[in-house]
């Protein structure tokens, strides 16, 4: 089956490399490598932002509010402590998604 007589068929038109941030957000001890939520993918509205963080053993990030969207977490290894403005609070350990 040829591409033009599938209609669900997909093809990758554009390849940008994600780039890394030092302490986004105002984290202390944190690297983010934003993937989705920068000019080049202004037209994905699936997602806001998607990002992989890499968080020192005491490192972390101030109160900050997450309003007008969801947030979705999941853990490749260690854990993460993590607590919302509205009390909401958990752990997530390797190999669990939250959201």
């Amino acid at each position: 089956m040829t591409a033009t007589s599938n209609p669900l068929s997909k093809f990758i038109t554009k390849l940008v490399l994600s780039r890394e941030r030092y302490g986004g957000g105002g984290g202390v001890g944190a690297r983010i490598r934003r993937y989705i939520g920068r000019p080049e993918f202004r037209n994905h509205d699936l997602f806001l932002m998607l990002d992989e963080l890499l968080v020192d053993k005491n490192g972390g990030f101030p109160d900050h509010p997450h309003l007008g969207f969801e947030t979705a977490s999941c853990m490749v290894k260690g854990q993460l402590q993590h607590e919302a403005s509205a009390g909401h609070r958990g752990t997530i350990g390797p190999k669990i998604c939250n959201g």
